[in-house]
């Protein structure tokens, strides 16, 4: 990704479609806690998002892999951690509808 920081939703920034990312170079984002959504179902990125994403994999609704799904398909990718940057991770919070600090990211190849 290729964030400012000040963008409302993640296909707002640059990006590349085509990687050789494995799912190790995937990335592991935390999201503030707080103020908490109801309900997960909170988390789905703005209606108008041609793209979708999510966290999954983590122990809360607030954390865990980043994946994105393309217009039209029905198969969720990782977003690669490669170049990822605190402005994608502040961009990729707030498009989730979730505070955008504190936060956190890694590759998840680290443990």
């Amino acid at each position: 990704l290729q964030c400012t920081g000040g963008e409302a939703r993640l296909d707002y920034c640059g990006f590349i479609t085509e990687h050789n990312c494995q799912q190790w170079d995937s990335v592991l984002l935390t999201c503030a806690p707080t103020p908490l959504p109801s309900s997960p179902a909170q988390l789905a990125a703005d209606t108008a998002t041609p793209w979708t994403f999510r966290l999954t994999g983590g122990d809360s609704f607030t954390n865990g892999r980043l994946e994105a799904m393309r217009p039209g398909e029905s198969q969720w990718g990782t977003v690669c951690a490669v170049n990822f940057t605190k402005a994608d991770a502040v961009v990729a919070c707030r498009a989730l509808g979730l505070p955008i600090s504190p936060i956190s990211f890694r590759n998840a190849s680290v443990a």
